[in-house]
């Protein structure tokens, strides 16, 4: 009954300790509001900045009509001519373009009359974006004739009519150019949804073992002396420690997956598919890891942690994954725990069974060392005393 009450009395005391471990607190938290945070971030859509035009005519041609749609197209607001310059000079429009009423028959001509105005608001630096914009479509409207002049001059069949409807046809299929980016692969550059899930992914590696190792120290050995006198090695193992720890490991795991699920329900398809088989093998495994540095190193959350984070932070491909350039730090990235959750997908030829049992050896072997080092303080306290 003694040594009954002397367990309640220790778990108690331990678990004030584990509440009392702001660090790993913070560690877990973060993982829902980075979680929340970055699909919020890239969830919400571009706007496009704010700019509009007019023409200077209340009856602009079939060509003007057309041709303004594109600007739509492009984010630019039609408006009449003075509730365009109203929303310029109040600040409500960063720029607009006022076309003339001639536009686009007439040609380029140095005349004010003849001429595209620009009306720009005093706070505005985007003048030029909206300028290179406007060039851009005009260039496209004016493509054709351009085209026209020059195979007429060096002498090509075809008449303007004819490129008239070549350039249509092709403006009806999307662009007149297209441009695809490629990594140093050769295959296709990241799109906003692989950035997300490299982001979600890197939250996960990082900060479940964060709070892990920062929540060592309470099932240390050297830490715990008091209590380990008072039930003894293998008592204290079984009446304190391990519960404790299965209880950070459950804490850890019902932030983590309850994060993934809610993320998973309000934004479906964001999370990577191989997060949900290798997740609980690779808590598991920082469980394991977490005994280790309880048993060898009660401080390496103090210690090791902002050294392993950092490097991990790097190695990881999270933002970028940097051994495409450094193959030579390829092995220095499984050294590292944040690193194994991605060991799965990045061997896709090794047996599926393998990752379950080697997170259970780490297991073992981290609570099977805790426990010797806990037999271990009890003998010399013995001695001691």
């Amino acid at each position: 009954m003694k040594k009954l009450l002397c367990a309640r009395i220790s778990l108690l005391t331990a678990l004030r300790r584990l509440r009392s471990n702001i660090g790993s607190w913070i560690s877990l938290l973060l993982i829902p509001a980075l979680m929340t945070g970055c699909i919020l971030l890239f969830s919400k859509e571009e706007s496009s900045p704010s700019a509009g035009f007019a023409f200077d005519t209340s009856s602009p041609s079939e060509q003007a009509l057309a041709f303004s749609r594109l600007l739509e197209e492009d984010g630019f607001l039609l408006m009449e001519k003075e509730e365009l310059r109203e929303s310029v000079s109040t600040g409500r429009l960063d720029c607009g373009f006022l076309f003339p009423a001639s536009f686009p028959e007439a040609g380029a001509t140095p005349a004010p009359e003849g001429s595209i105005r620009l009306l720009c608001s005093q706070r505005t630096v985007l003048d030029a974006f909206f300028r290179e914009k406007l060039a851009a479509r005009l260039l496209s409207l004016s493509a054709p004739s351009l085209a026209a002049g020059i195979a007429g001059y060096y002498g090509f069949p075809g008449g303007e009519e004819e490129l008239q409807d070549r350039f249509s046809a092709w403006y009806e299929d999307g662009e007149l150019y297209s441009f695809t980016f490629e990594s140093v692969e050769g295959t296709p550059a990241p799109e906003e949804g692989i950035l997300l899930s490299s982001l979600l992914s890197g939250i996960v590696a990082l900060f479940p073992f964060s709070a892990l190792l920062l929540s060592a120290g309470s099932l240390s050995p050297r830490k715990n002396r008091g209590l380990l006198q008072a039930l003894g090695g293998g008592s204290f193992f079984r009446l304190l420690v391990f519960p404790l720890g299965l209880l950070q490991f459950c804490l850890v795991f019902l932030f983590t997956v309850g994060s993934l699920l809610l993320i998973s329900a309000f934004f479906p398809g964001t999370i990577p598919s191989f997060i949900w088989y290798a997740l609980p093998w690779y808590l598991l495994s920082l469980s394991g890891v977490e005994a280790l540095a309880s048993a060898f190193l009660p401080s390496a959350g103090a210690f090791l942690l902002p050294a392993v984070f950092s490097v991990s932070l790097i190695l990881c491909p999270i933002f970028l994954d940097i051994t495409v350039f450094l193959p030579l730090l390829e092995p220095l990235r499984w050294l590292l725990p944040p690193c194994w959750l991605y060991l799965p997908s990045d061997t896709p030829g090794a047996p599926t069974w393998l990752w379950p049992l080697l997170s259970l050896l780490i297991f073992s072997i981290g609570f099977l060392s805790l426990r010797f080092q806990c037999s271990s303080a009890r003998i010399q306290a013995d001695s001691k005393a």
